[in-house]
């Protein structure tokens, strides 16, 4: 583990359930599934976990209430899970408790599948990652050329020797599902979008774990 990341004997809520979900594996794991959610998003947990176990996935819940552990013991899930109940009592709102536990995880050593807990993962997603970069993302373009980003031009020729312009679109990556590499680039990454979030107070959707704002 790097600084600052989950190390052996690290008692932060993140750590001890990282520990937890590769307990007694002769060869740990190198990547995890990881949700965050609310006591109120049950009905979403459940369904997440069902699929997560079907697959046969290691799966982290980042609670961010004190209830979220009581809801998850009701939903008798068959799934490798841990929970790890975040201290919500600091600067901390949802989104920056997300991304600071990814930090954590990551410098771990493990990689981190994030997907929202309204996510339904219906096949084995190792296969599917092309796992050659420090972040894998969702795009939100909707054709090839907006999600890869393409150089737009505009001609207006009453503009004189100052007609043409160009400027580069590409669509946002998502948030809400994502995969990164346990380096020191995708952990700065984390820590970065941590203090974004907790400088911003980006705004959230009651009852729900992830933030309706830029995350």
């Amino acid at each position: 583990p790097v600084a600052g990341g989950c190390a052996p004997a690290d008692g932060r809520a993140v750590c001890v359930a990282l520990r937890e979900l590769l307990r007694g594996d002769p060869a740990p794991a190198q990547r995890i599934v990881v949700t965050s959610a609310t006591s109120a998003q049950g009905a979403h947990l459940r369904a997440f976990l069902d699929a997560s176990g079907a697959l046969r996935l290691r799966a982290l819940v980042l609670g961010m209430d004190a209830d979220v552990s009581q809801a998850l013991m009701g939903l008798g899930t068959t799934a490798r899970v841990a929970i790890a109940t975040l201290d919500n009592t600091g600067a901390g709102r949802c989104a920056a408790r997300k991304w600071e536990a990814i930090a954590a995880l990551l410098g771990g050593g493990v990689g981190v599948l994030y997907a929202d807990v309204d996510a339904v993962i219906a096949s084995n997603p190792w296969s599917r990652l092309a796992a050659d970069s420090d972040y894998e993302g969702l795009s939100t373009g909707w054709e090839d050329e907006d999600a890869r980003g393409h150089v737009m031009g505009s001609d207006d020729p009453p503009m004189g020797w100052s007609r043409y312009c160009e400027t580069m679109r590409a669509a946002l990556l998502d948030p809400s599902l994502f995969f990164v590499q346990p380096t020191e680039e995708a952990r700065a990454l984390a820590l970065r979008m941590a203090e974004l979030a907790a400088a911003a107070g980006w705004a959230e959707a009651e009852g729900a774990a992830w933030g309706a704002g830029p995350d």
